[in-house]
């Protein structure tokens, strides 16, 4: 949890780059319009959110359809098995525990038509195998699914979850100086069912930096 917040804190400045837009130069007013409403191709960007803790990667694309909709693809990649840290959870040792990816289809509403920057709404499907020693699907999760069990220091076993998935979020997203540079996060929730047909959530906060184009 520490974690998320130090990374919080990191963020958290990006807003201010950007919180009074009328006070912004006679050009970004000018890129904006022709990035996001003329060309919204322009507002292309690709975002790195890298997760150390949780040995995984992710490389998100996104591209504006227009001032309020955008389209994104995000990809995963997990190395290893995570470890339980200073819980001293002991999981039973699996295969699917170890390396793992996730793909991520990503729909992006923009009420304020500021597409790719404001607030937003997104949905997204998913598909892959991520999974990690607390039960969880997505990296920077704010829970763990072990306070449901009365005995976290047993041998329990993680049930495999089925490759398709879902999700809902809010987030938002902003233009930091220089204008190319991007910062994302998103308070999301992950749906996914296991092997025994059995629903549960994964509650995650994921920040994100990269280049709009």
């Amino acid at each position: 949890m520490k974690r998320l917040l130090y990374l919080f804190a990191l963020l958290l400045p990006l807003s201010c780059f950007s919180s009074d837009f009328e006070k912004r130069p006679t050009h970004y007013h000018f890129l904006k319009h022709f990035n996001t409403e003329e060309n919204p191709s322009k507002g292309f960007n690709i975002k790195l959110s890298p997760a150390f803790f949780w040995n995984t990667a992710s490389l998100e694309f996104e591209y504006p359809l227009s001032s309020k909709f955008s389209l994104g693809i995000n990809l995963f990649a997990k190395l290893g098995s995570t470890g339980s840290g200073k819980n001293n959870i002991k999981v039973k040792e699996e295969s699917f525990l170890k390396d793992g990816y996730l793909a991520e289809g990503l729909i992006r509403f923009y009420p304020k038509a500021s597409a790719p920057e404001g607030i937003f709404v997104q949905g997204s499907l998913t598909y892959g195998n991520l999974i990690y020693f607390d039960g969880n699907t997505r990296p920077y999760t704010l829970h763990n699914h072990w306070r449901k069990l009365k005995n976290v220091n047993s041998n329990v076993p993680i049930e495999k979850p089925k490759p398709l998935g879902g999700g809902l979020g809010i987030g938002y997203q902003t233009v930091i100086i220089p204008e190319h540079l991007i910062g994302c996060l998103v308070l999301g929730m992950q749906v996914n069912s296991d092997s025994g047909n059995k629903t549960f959530f994964s509650i995650y906060l994921a920040p994100s930096l990269g280049i709009k184009f």
